[in-house]
Protein backbone atom coordinates (compact mmCIF):
# COMPACT_ATOMS: atom_id res chain seq x y z
CA UNK A 1 0.00 0.00 0.00
CA UNK A 2 1.66 3.23 -1.11
CA UNK A 3 -0.08 5.43 1.46
CA UNK A 4 0.77 3.26 4.51
CA UNK A 5 4.13 5.01 5.18
CA UNK A 6 2.35 8.38 5.11
CA UNK A 7 -0.31 7.13 7.52
CA UNK A 8 2.39 5.80 9.84
CA UNK A 9 4.22 9.16 9.75
CA UNK A 10 1.03 11.06 10.63
CA UNK A 11 0.17 8.59 13.37
CA UNK A 12 3.63 8.90 14.92
CA UNK A 13 3.18 12.67 15.05
CA UNK A 14 -0.24 12.25 16.67
CA UNK A 15 1.12 9.60 19.08
CA UNK A 16 -1.30 6.92 17.88
CA UNK A 17 1.40 4.46 16.79
CA UNK A 18 3.44 2.49 19.30
CA UNK A 19 7.10 1.67 18.80
CA UNK A 20 6.06 -1.84 17.76
CA UNK A 21 4.07 -0.35 14.88
CA UNK A 22 0.72 -1.12 16.48
CA UNK A 23 -1.80 1.65 15.79
CA UNK A 24 -4.15 2.98 18.40
CA UNK A 25 -6.27 6.07 18.45
CA UNK A 26 -6.62 6.67 22.17
CA UNK A 27 -6.29 10.27 23.28
CA UNK A 28 -3.86 11.39 25.96
CA UNK A 29 -4.88 11.60 29.62
CA UNK A 30 -4.71 15.42 29.68
CA UNK A 31 -7.03 15.71 26.68
CA UNK A 32 -9.56 13.31 28.20
CA UNK A 33 -9.45 15.15 31.52
CA UNK A 34 -9.97 18.50 29.78
CA UNK A 35 -13.04 17.14 27.96
CA UNK A 36 -14.17 14.88 30.77
CA UNK A 37 -17.74 16.15 31.08
CA UNK A 38 -18.28 16.19 27.31
CA UNK A 39 -16.98 12.59 26.95
CA UNK A 40 -19.02 11.05 29.80
CA UNK A 41 -21.75 8.80 28.50
CA UNK A 42 -20.31 8.75 24.99
CA UNK A 43 -18.68 5.82 23.17
CA UNK A 44 -14.91 5.64 23.42
CA UNK A 45 -12.94 7.03 20.52
CA UNK A 46 -10.83 3.87 20.20
CA UNK A 47 -12.18 1.48 17.59
CA UNK A 48 -11.38 -2.16 16.90
CA UNK A 49 -12.40 -5.65 17.93
CA UNK A 50 -9.31 -7.00 19.63
CA UNK A 51 -8.04 -7.20 23.22
CA UNK A 52 -5.78 -4.13 22.95
CA UNK A 53 -8.52 -1.93 21.46
CA UNK A 54 -10.87 -3.05 24.23
CA UNK A 55 -8.25 -2.22 26.87
CA UNK A 56 -7.84 1.27 25.38
CA UNK A 57 -11.60 1.81 25.55
CA UNK A 58 -11.49 0.86 29.24
CA UNK A 59 -8.72 3.42 29.70
CA UNK A 60 -10.84 6.14 28.09
CA UNK A 61 -13.88 5.31 30.22
CA UNK A 62 -11.82 5.26 33.43
CA UNK A 63 -10.23 8.65 32.78
CA UNK A 64 -13.51 10.39 31.89
CA UNK A 65 -15.28 8.76 34.85
CA UNK A 66 -17.81 6.80 32.80
CA UNK A 67 -18.28 3.78 35.09
CA UNK A 68 -21.10 2.21 33.07
CA UNK A 69 -18.92 2.32 29.95
CA UNK A 70 -15.98 0.79 31.81
CA UNK A 71 -18.10 -2.03 33.21
CA UNK A 72 -19.77 -2.69 29.86
CA UNK A 73 -16.40 -2.89 28.13
CA UNK A 74 -15.11 -5.30 30.78
CA UNK A 75 -18.21 -7.43 30.30
CA UNK A 76 -17.64 -7.37 26.53
CA UNK A 77 -14.05 -8.55 27.08
CA UNK A 78 -15.25 -11.29 29.46
CA UNK A 79 -17.59 -12.63 26.79
CA UNK A 80 -14.69 -12.96 24.33
CA UNK A 81 -13.64 -16.31 25.77
CA UNK A 82 -10.63 -16.59 23.44
CA UNK A 83 -9.16 -13.37 24.84
CA UNK A 84 -7.04 -14.36 27.81
CA UNK A 85 -6.04 -11.45 30.05
CA UNK A 86 -2.52 -12.87 30.31
CA UNK A 87 -2.25 -12.94 26.50
CA UNK A 88 -3.15 -9.26 25.93
CA UNK A 89 -0.34 -8.05 23.66
CA UNK A 90 1.95 -5.37 25.02
CA UNK A 91 0.68 -2.10 23.51
CA UNK A 92 4.14 -0.58 24.06
CA UNK A 93 2.46 2.78 24.52
CA UNK A 94 4.89 5.68 24.36
CA UNK A 95 2.76 7.81 26.70
CA UNK A 96 3.86 6.84 30.25
CA UNK A 97 0.58 7.83 31.94
CA UNK A 98 -1.59 5.99 29.44
CA UNK A 99 0.71 2.94 29.57
CA UNK A 100 0.57 2.86 33.39
CA UNK A 101 -3.24 3.06 33.37
CA UNK A 102 -3.45 0.24 30.81
CA UNK A 103 -1.17 -1.91 32.98
CA UNK A 104 -3.28 -1.42 36.11
CA UNK A 105 -6.49 -2.09 34.20
CA UNK A 106 -5.21 -5.60 33.44
CA UNK A 107 -5.10 -6.18 37.21
CA UNK A 108 -8.77 -5.23 37.46
CA UNK A 109 -9.68 -7.43 34.49
CA UNK A 110 -8.10 -10.46 36.17
CA UNK A 111 -9.67 -9.55 39.52
CA UNK A 112 -13.24 -9.13 38.26
CA UNK A 113 -13.05 -12.13 35.93
CA UNK A 114 -11.67 -14.37 38.68
CA UNK A 115 -14.49 -13.26 40.97
CA UNK A 116 -16.99 -14.62 38.44
CA UNK A 117 -14.97 -17.73 37.61
CA UNK A 118 -14.64 -18.63 41.30
CA UNK A 119 -18.42 -18.28 41.65
CA UNK A 120 -18.95 -20.85 38.91
CA UNK A 121 -19.34 -18.56 35.87
CA UNK A 122 -16.43 -19.44 33.59
CA UNK A 123 -15.60 -17.39 30.55
CA UNK A 124 -17.61 -18.57 27.59
CA UNK A 125 -20.57 -19.69 29.67
CA UNK A 126 -24.02 -19.05 28.21
CA UNK A 127 -25.90 -15.90 29.21
CA UNK A 128 -28.80 -18.00 30.49
CA UNK A 129 -28.12 -21.15 32.50
CA UNK A 130 -31.31 -23.19 32.50
CA UNK A 131 -31.72 -26.49 34.25
CA UNK A 132 -29.73 -28.80 36.46
CA UNK A 133 -27.91 -30.33 33.51
CA UNK A 134 -26.51 -26.96 32.40
CA UNK A 135 -25.48 -26.14 35.98
CA UNK A 136 -23.77 -29.52 36.35
CA UNK A 137 -21.87 -28.98 33.10
CA UNK A 138 -20.59 -25.62 34.35
CA UNK A 139 -19.53 -27.11 37.70
CA UNK A 140 -17.65 -29.87 35.87
CA UNK A 141 -15.53 -27.41 33.88
CA UNK A 142 -11.94 -26.91 34.93
CA UNK A 143 -11.47 -23.67 36.86
CA UNK A 144 -9.03 -21.51 34.89
CA UNK A 145 -8.21 -18.23 36.62
CA UNK A 146 -6.98 -15.17 34.77
CA UNK A 147 -3.57 -13.55 35.31
CA UNK A 148 -2.09 -10.18 34.45
CA UNK A 149 0.14 -10.15 31.38
CA UNK A 150 3.87 -10.06 32.13
CA UNK A 151 4.32 -6.72 30.35
CA UNK A 152 1.86 -5.05 32.75
CA UNK A 153 4.00 -5.95 35.76
CA UNK A 154 7.06 -4.42 34.08
CA UNK A 155 5.52 -0.99 33.37
CA UNK A 156 7.34 1.74 35.29
CA UNK A 157 5.74 3.83 38.02
CA UNK A 158 5.14 7.41 36.92
CA UNK A 159 7.72 9.95 38.09
CA UNK A 160 5.08 12.61 38.65
CA UNK A 161 1.64 11.87 40.10
CA UNK A 162 -1.46 12.32 38.02
CA UNK A 163 -4.93 12.78 39.46
CA UNK A 164 -8.13 11.55 37.89
CA UNK A 165 -10.92 13.45 39.69
CA UNK A 166 -13.87 11.73 41.31
CA UNK A 167 -17.44 12.18 40.06
CA UNK A 168 -17.64 15.57 41.81
CA UNK A 169 -14.51 16.78 40.05
CA UNK A 170 -12.43 16.67 43.24
CA UNK A 171 -9.27 14.81 44.16
CA UNK A 172 -10.37 11.47 45.63
CA UNK A 173 -10.11 11.17 49.41
CA UNK A 174 -7.38 8.84 50.68
CA UNK A 175 -9.86 6.22 51.87
CA UNK A 176 -11.46 5.92 48.42
CA UNK A 177 -8.25 5.76 46.37
CA UNK A 178 -7.23 2.68 44.43
CA UNK A 179 -4.13 1.08 45.98
CA UNK A 180 -3.21 -0.50 42.64
CA UNK A 181 -3.30 2.80 40.79
CA UNK A 182 -1.59 4.61 43.67
CA UNK A 183 1.32 2.16 43.39
CA UNK A 184 1.80 3.59 39.87
CA UNK A 185 1.54 7.20 41.18
CA UNK A 186 -2.00 7.61 39.84
CA UNK A 187 -4.59 9.08 42.19
CA UNK A 188 -8.04 7.79 41.29
CA UNK A 189 -11.08 6.46 43.11
CA UNK A 190 -11.21 2.66 43.36
CA UNK A 191 -13.09 1.74 40.18
CA UNK A 192 -16.43 -0.04 40.55
CA UNK A 193 -15.87 -2.76 37.99
CA UNK A 194 -17.96 -5.73 39.13
CA UNK A 195 -20.58 -6.20 36.42
CA UNK A 196 -22.48 -9.21 37.82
Amino acid sequence: MPCLPAIRAVCQNLNCLSSSGQMHDAPEVAWLLALRHERQGKPALTKGKNPVASLYRMYEYLVVGYTAGLRSEMEYFFKQSTWSVKAIPDPEDTDPARYAILAVLTHYLAKVFNRLIERGLPRGCPAIIAGAEAEAELRAREVVLELQPSWAKAVRRLDEPITIPNSSGDTPEDRFRSAEFLAMNIIVTEPHVAFV
